[in-house]
């Protein structure tokens, strides 16, 4: 009985969230009529210079690169990266900081000029 009961709550409920976005979608809807996507956000830029990136961190620390990539792009722990790579985990975040300065360096390289 309780599980039935759990069942019919959540279905409930899902329905209540479908019908929320429903609504929100009507009323978003004149927002974006008449809306043109003029291509990437200004942010995409950014990889272009992903390569650039690599081959400084790879060049700068021996786990710099490995480090950011685990933490970014595979959404790993601080401590998840210290087991897999058998370092401390004060060492991992020192390598990040280290490749945080490396690539906020270049990117800010490139906008002056």
């Amino acid at each position: 009985m309780f599980l039935s009961r759990m069942a019919v709550n959540l279905t409930h409920d899902r329905r209540m969230v479908a019908a929320r976005r429903q609504d929100i979608m009507t009323l978003a809807e004149p927002i974006f009529e008449g809306w043109v996507d003029e291509g990437p956000e200004p942010g995409s830029y950014v990889s272009e210079f992903a390569p650039m990136i690599a081959e400084e961190l790879k060049g700068c620390s021996k786990y710099g690169y490995d480090v950011l990539v685990m933490l970014r792009v595979r959404g790993m722990t601080h401590r998840e990266l210290a087991d897999k790579l058998g370092l401390k985990q004060t060492s991992i975040e020192k390598y990040i900081v280290v490749a945080l300065q490396v690539s906020r360096d270049l990117l800010l390289a490139d906008q002056s000029g």
